[in-house]
Parts: structure tokens; sequence; C-alpha cells
């Protein structure tokens, strides 16, 4: 039943099982366990079309104005169900996510700097 609802998302009335959409991602942090990188699974029974593994905190080369110095890194690894999103669009959320993450400054405001607008009840 569970290929029926979960991975074909039909409803299985006559044993009482209904379908379950995709709408959320799992995020696993392998980095607690001294892991650098981990490439993990859609799991069906998980019932996300995203996964994200966060790794370890490491030390790395990398190039800072022609010169190569130590900065501290950390490897995302996204596993997309290519049932709810195509490559292309994929590859856009991948570009977006490491400019965010690599340039926090740029897209998004400093904490408290701007005041929430209030909610009209």
């Amino acid at each position: 039943m569970g290929l029926l609802a979960g991975g074909l998302g039909t409803r299985v009335p006559f044993v009482s099982v209904e379908a379950f959409p995709f709408g959320s991602a799992l995020v696993s942090t392998v980095g607690t366990f001294g892991l650098e990188s981990v490439h993990a699974p859609v799991l069906p029974f998980a019932r996300v079309g995203l996964v994200i593994v966060v790794g370890a905190v490491a030390w790395r080369p990398r190039v800072v104005e022609d010169d190569v110095v130590p900065r501290r890194t950390v490897e995302l690894n996204l596993t997309l169900d290519h049932r709810l999103l195509d490559g292309a669009q994929a590859s856009v959320f991948a570009d977006v996510l490491t400019a965010a993450v690599g340039r926090p400054a740029d897209h998004f405001d400093e904490p408290g700097a701007v005041e929430p607008e209030p909610v009209d009840s």
C-alpha cells in the first residue's frame, strides 16, 4: 500500500489509506558525528521530496583575492525527488542556496534590522 499511497500518490479507499502529498524536507546533520560529506537517498517512507544533509565544519583551502587561504567550510548535499522537481529547476535552487549561504549579508537583513509588520486579526 505504501507504493500506491506514497510513491504514486493514490488513495486506496477500500483499506482506508489516503494519499499523502510531498511538501516538506528532511534535514540531517551528520556533521555532529564528524562526517564531512554524506549523500542520502530519497526515502519514500519519510514522505519528503527533498533531503538536505549538513556535514561537519572543516578547514579547507579557498582562494581569496588571488591567495589560497584556509577557511572553515561546510558541505550541504541535496537529494531531490525528480517526480517533484526537474533538474533545471534544481540547479537554479542550488545556485540560489549556494549564494545565500556563501554571502548571507548580500541576501538577508541583519537580525532586528527590519521591524515586522503588524498582522490584522
